[in-house]
C-alpha cells in the first residue's frame, strides 16, 4: 500500500516538474527594435513576439501581422516574411536578432551587388525582464502628472559636460509635451518645448509606449518596468547600450504651462539622426566668424577668463537651434568653469541666430535633415579674441 502510494506520488510530481518546464519553454520571446545603421542609431520601432507556433510583428500603433512559425528555435530561422516587410536573419542568440527589411529599399539601401551593407542592418535586443501590469491601471497613473528626470549623455545627444538639462514630460490624450531646461550653476539659461504623439499598449501584460510623428520620422519604443504615483521608469533601446531612464512624479501642473508658455518651440525635423555641420553643405553661420566674435563681445560680462567655450547644439530644417550642450576648457584644454554671467550671455546670443544654410542632406547615401554643429569661443584675459569653426 505505501510503496503503491509513494509510486503515484513520485510520478506525479515528475509529471508536475515536467509539465511546468513545458510551460516554461513555451513561454512568448520578445525581441524589441532597437536601431537601424550601426554608426547612425536610427530608431527601429518594432516588436517581434516569438509564440508557440506564430510570430507577431508589433509597432507602435499595434499588432501589424502574424505568421506561422513552425521552428522549435528562432535560431533555427533565416526569414520572417510578414509581406511588407520581408525580414532576411543575418544574426541571432539569445541576447539580439541582426536583420534587414528585404521588402524596404529606402531604409536598407542595396549595395552595386544588390546586397545590404553591414552597417545598415538593424538590431533588435532580447527582452530579458518583463513585469507585467493592467494597462488601464498604467495609464491612469501616467497621464495628468509632470514626470522630471536628468539627461544623461547618449548617442541621441549632443557632447555636453557642464550644463544641467532637466526634461519635464507630461502625457495628456495621446500628446507628450517635453519641457527641457538648461542650466548653469544654479540659474536657468534657456529653455526648448517639443511637442510629439504616444500611445500606451501591452503586450500579454508588458506595458510598452509608443512615441509617434511622422511615419519617416521613427521614434523608439520604450518599454514601461516600473510605475506608481512617484516613480517611473523606462527601458530605452534605441542606444548603443540599452539604459533605464528613471522619471519622478511631480504635480506642479501649473508652474509646468507656464514654462511651456514662455519657451523657444524646438524639434528636429529627423529625430533619429543628425548630420554634422561640414557634410554636404557647410552648415556654418552665413555672416561669419568675425560678425559673430563682434556679436558675442557686445554687453559681454567683465572678466580676467582664459580659455575655450564650446556650445553645442542642433540645427534643424527651419533653421532654428536646440538641444544645446556646453563643454569649457582652459588654455591647456583641462575642464574649467566660466562666470555664469559669461556663459548665459554667449549661450543665450547663440540661442537667437537664425542666418543658417540649409541643414538638409543632398547625399543619397546619407540621409539627414538637421546637423550637429558648435561654437568655440576663445577668450583671453576676458576677452573673445576668436570663433571658430
Amino acid at each position: 500500500m505505501k510503496i503503491t502510494f509513494l509510486k503515484y506520488f513520485f510520478c506525479f510530481i515528475i509529471f508536475t516538474l515536467i509539465s511546468s518546464c513545458t510551460n516554461e519553454e513555451s513561454k512568448s520571446t520578445y525581441y524589441i527594435g532597437a536601431y537601424r545603421g550601426v554608426d547612425r542609431y536610427i530608431p527601429y520601432p518594432y516588436i517581434l513576439n516569438f509564440k508557440e507556433g506564430e510570430v507577431e510583428l508589433w509597432n507602435s500603433v499595434g499588432i501589424q501581422s502574424k505568421i506561422s512559425c513552425n521552428s522549435d528555435s528562432i535560431i533555427g530561422l533565416s526569414e520572417l516574411d510578414f509581406g511588407n516587410h520581408a525580414f532576411k536573419i543575418q544574426g541571432v542568440n539569445h541576447e539580439k536578432l541582426i536583420i534587414y527589411d528585404k521588402n524596404d529599399q529606402k531604409n536598407f539601401r542595396r549595395g552595386k551587388g544588390g546586397e545590404v551593407h553591414w552597417k545598415e542592418y538593424a538590431k533588435f535586443i532580447k527582452i530579458e525582464d518583463a513585469p507585467t501590469y493592467n494597462i488601464d491601471t498604467v495609464r491612469n497613473i501616467l497621464e495628468d502628472k509632470i514626470w522630471k528626470t536628468l539627461q544623461t549623455q547618449d548617442e541621441h545627444t549632443n557632447p555636453n559636460r557642464d550644463l544641467l538639462i532637466t526634461q519635464s514630460t507630461l502625457f495628456n490624450n495621446g500628446i507628450l509635451t517635453k519641457l527641457k531646461e538648461y542650466s548653469y550653476e544654479d540659474e536657468l539659461i534657456i529653455s526648448e518645448v517639443d511637442t510629439i504623439g504616444y500611445r500606451l499598449f501591452e503586450i500579454e501584460g508588458i506595458p510598452f509606449l509608443g512615441t509617434q510623428k511622422e511615419a519617416d520620422n521613427p521614434l523608439p519604443i520604450f518599454q514601461i518596468v516600473a510605475i506608481d504615483d512617484t516613480e517611473l521608469i523606462i527601458k530605452d533601446y534605441s542606444n548603443r547600450e540599452v539604459k533605464e531612464i528613471i522619471f519622478s512624479a511631480n504635480d506642479a501642473a501649473i508652474d509646468f504651462y507656464k514654462k511651456v508658455s514662455e519657451s523657444n518651440k524646438y524639434e528636429n525635423c529627423f529625430e533619429g539622426y543628425q548630420g554634422e555641420y561640414y557634410y554636404d553643405n557647410d552648415v556654418t553661420y552665413q555672416k561669419g566668424n568675425e560678425y559673430l566674435q563682434h556679436l558675442f563681445t557686445k554687453e559681454l560680462p567683465n572678466s580676467n577668463e582664459n580659455g575655450y567655450l564650446i556650445v553645442h547644439y542642433d540645427i534643424n530644417c527651419y533653421s532654428e537651434l536646440g538641444n544645446f550642450g556646453l563643454i569649457q576648457m582652459n588654455n591647456e584644454f583641462e575642464a574649467k568653469a566660466f562666470p555664469k554671467e559669461v556663459v548665459n550671455h554667449i549661450i543665450t546670443t547663440i540661442s537667437t541666430l537664425k542666418d543658417w544654410p540649409s541643414s538638409e542632406s543632398t547625399f543619397e547615401w546619407l540621409h539627414f535633415r538637421d546637423v550637429h554643429g558648435f561654437l568655440m569661443v576663445k577668450f583671453s584675459n576676458g576677452k573673445i579674441i576668436d570663433v571658430c569653426p
